[in-house]
């Protein structure tokens, strides 16, 4: 007994274009919108690869140390997320079952942060935004300013 394989010659021309390589997509931040601000300041981050949920933005002062994250943002195009900046950051472990038994927020006082973006496509740079306070005539300083 002889095994026939057939195969078409138009087959072997064809099938290559319709195998396509799955493109691996990265998370990045190309800007941050407004770059400063009181807390509470809606940011828009703009970039690319997020994830239509769980998004989850990490948020570091640059001058102390301590970290915190803004969970489960979502993007409905791929390239934007928006979250308030929180008046207190919550470690990762804040968000786990059962949760951490270190405190749960830290205070964010006026000054410099970095944020950058991690979800199922990675981590992203870091881009900076500054924390103001207002001042006693109504506008914004920052504290280095003070």
């Amino acid at each position: 007994m002889y095994n026939v394989v057939a195969v078409s010659i138009l087959s072997i021309f064809l099938l290559p274009s319709f195998i396509h390589a799955a493109t691996p997509v990265s998370v990045s931040i190309a800007g941050i919108s407004p770059s400063s601000g009181l807390i509470g300041t809606q940011i828009t981050l703009q970039g690319s690869g997020f994830t239509p949920t769980e998004n989850t933005v990490h948020i570091s002062p640059k001058t102390s140390p301590g970290k915190g994250v803004v969970p489960n943002i979502s993007s409905s195009n791929g390239k934007t997320i928006a979250f308030p900046f929180p008046s207190g950051l919550n470690p990762a472990c804040a968000y786990i079952t059962p949760p951490c038994p270190i405190p749960n927020q830290l205070i964010t006082p006026p000054g410099t942060y970095s944020l950058w973006v991690s979800n199922a496509n990675g981590t992203s740079n870091a881009v900076d935004f500054q924390i103001t306070i207002p001042s006693p005539a109504g506008s914004t300083q920052t504290q280095e300013a003070l």
